[in-house]
C-alpha cells in the first residue's frame, strides 16, 4: 500500500499562510521578484512547505514504528516544526533550515529525491525552491522572459555560486577581510559592469536626454525626466479620491518587527522627490486592512459625564459635558464651466484629502450639472453627452425640451 504523505493529511497552515502572505510584501529585503515582476507568483514559502510535504511520509502510514495516536501526533507535531522553521524569513541566510529539511526528507525516499519539471514555470518559484532544497529541478516555458528569468535563478546564479568577482575594482579586496559567499561575487561583478556599461551609455548619448531642474526638494537639484514624470505621475494616483479602487496609498518604509507600513498615507497630496526617492506603494487592500486593524476603539465616556441611562458616573462629578468633536461635514461650491479640472483639482487636495486621510472616514462627493441651452442642443451633441455619461457610469441623465 502506498504511504501517505504529510501533505495528504495536516499542514500549519496559519503560518503558511503569513509567510506567504509577508512573501508578497513589498521592500522586504532581496527576493528573486525583485529582477523582473511576473503575475501571479508562487510565494516561495508555499513551494517549500509543498514540496517537504509532498515527500515526507505521514506518521500514521508508519503504524509499527508509531503504533499509538500520541505518538503519531508527537511525530507529526516534529515534522510541523520543520515546516515552520522553512516559514522564516530571510532563508537565504540560513542554509541550515535547508539542509535539516532536505536530511528528513531523504529518510523517507531512498536517500534520492525525486526530479521536479516544471513546464510552465512562469516567475520560477518551484523550480527555484525545488533546487534549494537539493531536488534536481527543470522548468520550461514558452515566454522567453521566463525563460530567462529561470535561467537567471538556475543555471547562471548556481554555476557562479561562492566564486569571487572578476572585476578589478573589487578583486583588490580580494584575500583581505571581504568575504565572497554565495552570489555575492556575481552581485558585485553585475554592478560594476552594469555600471560601465550605463557610463559609456551616457557618455555616447546622454545629450539627448537632458535631466530637469525640480522645483522641490533640494534647491538646484536635477533629475532625469523619466524619473520627474514617474514621480509625478505617483503623486497623482495617490492622492486620488478613488485611490482603493484605482491607485495605491504611499507609505514612508515598513517595519519587519511589527509588520506594519510606518507613515501610511492615502487620498491626499505626497510630494515625491524625483532626485531623492523614498518610500514604498502600498496595494489598496493591504493599506485598507491596516487603517481598519489600526482604528482607534471608541472611548468610554469622560469622567463627570451622563452615561446613556441617565445619572452621574461612578466615581465622578456632575458638570458640564465634554464638548463633542463634530462627526459630519457637508459644503457645495459653484465651479467656472471653463476651468472644472482646475477648480476641481484645488478642492480636491486643500478639502477632500484632508477629510478622506481620517481614519474611518466615508467621504461621498457628487458632480450634479446642469446647462440652459436657449437655441437648443444639436442632435450631434446630445448623441455625444449620452454616450459620455453612460460610459462614465452616470446615476441619472437626460436630456429636456422646454
Amino acid at each position: 500500500m502506498t504511504a501517505k504523505k504529510l501533505i495528504e493529511v495536516a499542514l500549519p497552515l496559519p503560518e503558511i499562510n503569513d509567510a506567504s502572505a509577508y512573501d508578497k510584501m513589498p521592500g522586504i529585503g532581496p527576493h528573486p521578484k525583485g529582477i523582473h515582476h511576473w503575475w501571479a507568483r508562487l510565494p516561495l514559502p508555499t513551494a517549500r512547505a509543498v514540496f517537504f510535504a509532498s515527500v515526507v511520509d505521514d506518521p500514521e502510514s508508519n503504524p509499527t514504528k508509531w503504533d499509538t495516536e500520541e505518538q503519531q501526533n508527537a511525530e507529526r507535531e516534529r515534522l510541523f516544526d520543520i515546516v515552520r522553521r522553512l516559514m522564516g524569513k530571510k532563508l537565504h541566510e540560513a542554509p541550515e533550515v535547508y539542509a535539516q529539511a532536505r536530511g528528513e526528507m531523504l529518510k523517507h525516499c531512498g536517500g534520492v529525491l525525486p526530479a521536479v519539471y516544471d513546464p510552465f514555470a512562469g516567475g520560477g518559484s518551484i523550480p527555484l525552491e525545488a533546487n534549494r532544497m537539493g531536488f534536481d529541478a527543470y522548468a520550461g516555458d514558452l515566454n522567453p522572459v521566463a525563460v530567462l528569468l529561470n535561467k537567471c535563478n538556475l543555471e547562471i546564479v548556481p554555476h557562479w555560486h561562492d566564486h569571487p568577482p572578476v572585476n578589478p575594482s573589487d578583486r583588490k579586496r580580494i584575500g583581505g577581510n571581504e568575504a565572497w559567499r554565495g552570489s555575492d561575487g556575481l552581485a558585485a561583478d553585475i554592478r560594476y559592469y552594469g555600471r560601465r556599461i550605463f557610463e559609456k551609455a551616457v557618455g555616447k548619448i546622454g545629450d539627448f536626454y537632458p535631466k530637469a531642474t525640480i522645483s522641490g526638494g533640494k534647491k538646484g537639484a536635477e533629475a532625469p525626466v523619466i524619473a520627474w514624470l514617474l514621480a509625478n505621475a505617483m503623486g497623482e494616483g495617490i492622492k486620488l479620491l478613488t485611490w482603493s479602487k484605482d491607485s495605491f496609498a504611499y507609505a514612508d518604509s515598513f517595519d519587519d518587527k511589527e509588520v506594519r507600513y510606518r507613515g501610511l498615507r492615502c487620498g491626499q497630496l505626497v510630494t515625491i522627490s524625483a532626485s531623492e526617492p523614498t518610500g514604498l506603494l502600498v496595494k489598496p487592500d493591504v493599506a485598507t486592512k491596516q487603517q481598519e486593524a489600526e482604528r482607534p476603539p471608541a472611548g468610554p465616556s469622560p469622567t463627570g459625564g451622563t452615561p446613556p441611562g441617565g445619572g452621574p458616573v461612578p466615581g465622578g462629578t456632575l458638570g458640564a459635558p465634554a464638548p463633542q468633536s463634530p462627526k459630519r461635514f457637508h459644503g457645495s461650491v459653484k465651479l467656472d464651466a471653463t476651468r472644472v479640472g482646475r477648480d476641481a483639482g484645488r478642492i480636491a487636495d486643500e478639502v477632500i484629502s484632508h477629510l478622506t486621510a481620517l481614519v474611518g472616514a466615508e467621504v461621498k462627493v457628487t458632480l450634479e450639472i446642469e446647462a440652459q441651452v436657449p437655441t437648443g442642443v444639436p442632435e450631434k451633441t446630445v448623441r455625444t453627452v449620452t454616450e459620455n455619461s453612460r460610459t462614465l457610469k452616470f446615476d441619472t441623465q437626460g436630456f429636456e425640451e422646454g
